[in-house]
């Protein structure tokens, strides 16, 4: 794999945890990799082996775990932070943070 492609994919990447809890499109995503979001996408998929919008929403709930597993606050207040919870698209997604 180039390594120009990793370099943007990895910068990608930490713009994502930086943001999970703003709305993240393919058009912006692509603007920070340098990439057209058609060429982004293939790149995307490419490396990582899931669609970017499957990766956001894996790190999503895997940040929402963390947040339940970890913190002494109560579950509402974990629930009232601006993690943007449309993303599940499916109940099967929301389920997974329930039950962890």
């Amino acid at each position: 794999m180039n390594q120009e492609y990793c370099k943007r994919i990895n910068t990608v990447f930490e713009y994502i945890d930086t943001n999970l809890d703003s709305e993240l499109t393919l058009e912006t995503i692509s603007k920070i990799a340098f990439y057209s979001p058609f060429h982004f996408h293939r790149v995307f998929k490419l490396i990582t082996n899931e669609t970017l919008n499957n990766y956001i929403t894996r790190r999503r709930i895997e940040k929402a775990a963390s947040l339940l597993l970890h913190q002494k606050e109560s579950t509402i207040q974990i629930w009232q932070l601006n993690l943007d919870l449309t993303v599940f698209q499916h109940l099967q997604e929301l389920s997974k943070i329930i039950m962890i």
